[in-house]
Formats: C-alpha cells, structure tokens, sequence
C-alpha cells in the first residue's frame, strides 16, 4: 500500500537536492566547487535517512500533538510535509558541522515556501529578505522559534486561500 507521506517526502528530497545546487550555483561557477557541494549533500542525505526521518517524525508528532492537530486522513499537509523535512536536515547538518550546507539548505526550504506562496498570490518580499537575513546571520532558530517560520507560513497561505 502506497503512503502519500513517504512519497511527498521522496519528491520533497528532490526539490531540496535541485534547489540546493541552483542555489550553490548563484555562489560560484567553479564546477569542481559545485560537483563537491552536490555530492556532498546527496551523500549526506543518503547516509542520514534514518536520522532525518526519526527527526522529522518525532517534531512532526510534538507539534501535532502539542497543539492538537490531526492531519486529514493522516496525511500531513505540504506545508508540514517542506518545513519539518527542512528542519530535521538543517538539524543533521548543524550536528555535523556542515556550516555551508545548513545555509544552502534553510534557503532551498525558503525557496519552497515561498514557491507554494506564490501559487495563492500570497509571497511577501519583504518577509522573504528578512528571513534570508535571519538565515545568513545564523539566527532563523533564534529570531523564529521551533515553529514560527512555519506557523507563519501556513497562515499566509491559509488566508490567501480563504480570500479566494
């Protein structure tokens, strides 16, 4: 039996592995560089599946069950599904050391955001250059919480839909 879970993440691993290396690309033109960044974050996904995802399933389940939400037909919505996904890879890579990648990483999980954002009309600018400043500085965690940079997220999108 097919879970739409396991295969959103699947297809949210490739977004976040093409946007990672659109993203270094806008860093440097040196193929060696890019070739060493790509490989370095395909091989780190593949060898901390399992931690990612026990991460992502035990932050998912905190906060459904903290704030007491129950996903329709247990399937989390994509917002859930891009943010927590996101999250427990920034987490393996902070414990990892892999400074470079944890940046290149939050902007691909903002990329997508702002991707489903854009399809309700609702992407601010502004908020994207404040949160790419947060992430730069290293402060996303400090500056937005556990849960802000998602909360918020949903609720732009929630709105602009319920405008519609």
């Amino acid at each position: 039996m097919k879970n739409p879970n396991i295969d959103h993440a699947i297809d949210t691993l490739k977004f976040f592995r093409e946007t990672v290396s659109l993203l270094a690309q806008h860093e440097t033109a040196d193929v060696a560089v890019l070739t060493n960044i790509n490989l370095h974050y395909a091989t780190f996904i593949q060898h901390n599946i399992e931690a990612i995802a026990e991460n992502m399933q035990s932050e998912l389940a905190y906060y459904l069950n903290f704030y007491n939400v129950t996903p329709a037909n247990d399937v989390y919505d994509e917002f859930k599904n891009f943010y927590f996904l996101g999250m427990a890879i920034t987490t393996e890579l902070e414990k990892r050391g892999a400074k470079h990648l944890v940046k290149l990483q939050l902007k691909a999980l903002l990329h997508l955001l702002n991707v489903r954002l854009n399809t309700v009309g609702a992407h601010r600018a502004p908020l994207t250059r404040r949160l790419s400043n947060a992430i730069d500085n290293g402060a996303i965690k400090n500056d937005f919480g556990r849960f802000g940079w998602y909360v918020l997220y949903k609720c732009l999108f929630n709105a602009a839909k319920e405008r519609k």
